[in-house]
């Protein structure tokens, strides 16, 4: 009887210990967490990762931009941004008064199908702003950059 307690007592100690050993994980936010990379190797990959995200364009990762090249497309991205937000602002709105219309108690389809309709061409301009400034910025890149353009999109 006293080995079984004992035993017991052994095990709960060990559990004990192991769950106070897995508290320093690094995901605890303690501040004994295993340090990977040193200070210097970091910087150099947040300097890579700044660099590369500057040579994005549109999702796509494009080699040897100019300043003046990433000037114009940030203007061109963002004018496009603003663009389709105040079509997906619209868009939103005739999706709420298509399921108003829907779930109505009487619901008219002619009234239905005219929403259907505005949602459509609404959603062929948000398409129609995404090609005019993927054209825009396609004029702005050379050739080379051109042709890696077109193989990431």
């Amino acid at each position: 009887m006293k080995t079984i307690v004992t035993g017991s007592i052994a095990i709960l100690c060990m559990f004990v210990y192991s769950v106070n050993a897995q508290e320093l994980s690094p995901f605890t936010g303690n501040s004994r967490r295993p340090f990977l990379i040193d200070n210097i190797r970091q910087d150099d990959l947040q300097r890579l990762g700044a660099e590369l995200s500057e040579q994005q364009v549109m999702g796509c990762f494009v080699s040897n931009l100019t300043l003046e090249q990433r000037s114009a497309i940030k203007t061109l991205v963002l004018t496009k941004n603003k663009q389709k937000l105040q079509i997906d602002n619209k868009l939103n709105e005739k999706r709420a008064q298509l399921k108003s219309l829907e779930s109505s108690e009487k619901p008219k389809l002619k009234s239905i199908n005219k929403i259907i309709d505005e949602i459509g061409a609404l959603i062929v301009s948000r398409m129609k702003v995404e090609a005019e400034c993927k054209q825009k910025i396609r004029n702005i890149l050379t050739e080379e950059q051109r042709v890696e353009f077109d193989l990431n999109q």
